[in-house]
């Protein structure tokens, strides 16, 4: 109240135009304004790290259900990187796990490990190729939703993505990768979505983690496809975010916001800017705000704050400098 009242005094006390006085009292106002937003946007951004995590908020079990079984999670591209982050994380805090990868044997293997966290841990699995989705439309997930069936499916995980099969300009992508990329980032996850909502809608309250990546945001060279995709992406997710809102339902729609993490097919080192892909997952398991867009990681997130901050030209050349380190050590390797 004394600030306020502070505020109220230093505002109705401007001198004149014409006094000299001014010139300070307005330097001073505009050190206040600049004071206020800077304090105004550090707390937003520090909000979701310091908030408690909502994730109980969808672990619940289903009123009409009469043994009160766990509720299940579903995620794509589950056997490697994130997506495994996820089910390990997942299981770990209490969710049955459907499971969704291509590879028949690599999800047989993970089913061992989510018991080795979980022993109580239901696991069920969908063999479906993202890439294929095309070719078999909506009916490919016919399967899928019988082995729903009546599961109290809560949360939906659509984290299968992937980049060129090569770091290239476009005139040098087969159309074939291109079209596989885009099924696979876009086509597949917003399929499988429209398929699953009724489930989610029904189950509510319900959340929807959509894996994206800063290569959406800024548009990286030599991954231009890739970088398309994820900015789909991330305009879908808070499209159907608002959408949800509009029709009434309870169901959280959160972008993932992703820097570098060490996972299947990113071999980078694991460091603070660069972390495991279980240790992504869990923080993006803890900060399930109501924020539409986020980086959940906090030191991914202090990178892009800083990103966000320069100049268009100077992001440019780092980016240049970026995947031209990229493209050499790709080459030496093929040497």
């Amino acid at each position: 109240m004394e600030i306020t009242k502070s505020v109220a005094e230093f505002l109705t006390s401007r001198p004149p135009l014409t006094d000299p006085a001014f010139t300070k009292w307005g330097v001073t106002l505009l050190g206040m304004l600049t004071l206020a937003q800077f304090t105004r946007k550090t707390i937003e951004f520090l909000t979701p790290y310091l908030l408690p995590s909502r994730l109980n908020k969808f672990k619940h079990t289903l009123q009409n259900q009469s043994n009160k079984e766990k509720p299940w999670a579903v995620v794509t591209g589950s056997t490697d990187g994130i997506g495994k982050g996820f089910a390990l994380e997942l299981a770990a805090q209490g969710f049955n796990l459907i499971l969704i990868g291509r590879n028949p044997d690599k999800l047989a293997n993970l089913e061992k490990e989510l018991r080795a966290v979980a022993a109580d841990c239901q696991t069920a699995t969908y063999v479906s190729d993202a890439s294929k989705i095309q070719e078999k439309t909506t009916q490919d997930f016919s399967h899928l939703v019988r082995l729903i069936g009546s599961k109290p499916v809560t949360v939906l995980v659509n984290n299968v993505g992937r980049s060129t099969a090569k770091l290239a300009n476009l005139t040098e992508l087969e159309d074939q990768d291109i079209v596989d990329v885009i099924n696979i980032n876009d086509v597949y996850p917003t399929l499988l979505t429209k398929q699953l909502l009724p489930t989610l809608v029904s189950n509510s309250p319900s959340l929807i983690l959509n894996v994206g990546s800063m290569a959406g945001d800024h548009g990286f060279p030599f991954m231009t496809v890739y970088s398309g995709t994820k900015a789909y992406n991330k305009a879908w997710s808070r499209g159907l975010s608002v959408e949800m809102k509009m029709l009434e339902h309870k169901i959280q729609v959160q972008h993932l916001l992703v820097g570098s993490v060490n996972s299947g097919s990113n071999k980078v080192s694991v460091s603070i800017t660069s972390p495991t892909s279980r240790v992504f997952a869990r923080s993006a398991l803890k900060v399930t705000t109501t924020r539409k867009i986020v980086a959940p990681y906090f030191w991914h997130a202090l990178q892009m704050r800083i990103f966000e901050a320069l100049p268009e030209w100077v992001i440019d050349t780092m980016l240049i400098g970026m995947i031209g380190q990229i493209k050499a050590n790709i080459g030496s390797k093929e040497e």
